[in-house]
């Protein structure tokens, strides 16, 4: 069973970009896990609504959730200055 975890957030004006880069270093960090199997962030066609960073695990290991905190509190003061309002984060198993 594999383990999902997904950011949703919706980027500032003019912010886009800035906001799609910062989630992608947050994967990066992020992908050192032992059980993390991809990362990727995605985002809407129209480019400035929302974007979506995602990361996939083999199983929902506490010591992956303890990363996963700490990288993305590494980046939560740059996110709060390009995002609109935070991010909303949901868990999927599949």
């Amino acid at each position: 069973m594999v383990f999902v975890r997904m950011s949703i957030a919706v980027p500032a004006k003019g912010k886009a970009v800035e906001a799609t880069d910062l989630l992608r270093q947050v994967n990066e960090s992020i992908a050192v896990s032992n059980d993390c199997m991809n990362t990727f962030v995605v985002q809407s066609e129209d480019g400035v609504s929302e974007i979506i960073r995602v990361s996939i695990y083999k199983n929902n290991n506490p010591a992956d959730d303890s990363t996963y905190k700490k990288s993305l509190n590494a980046f939560s003061y740059e996110l709060n200055h390009c995002l609109e309002r935070g991010f909303e984060e949901k868990t999927f198993f599949g």
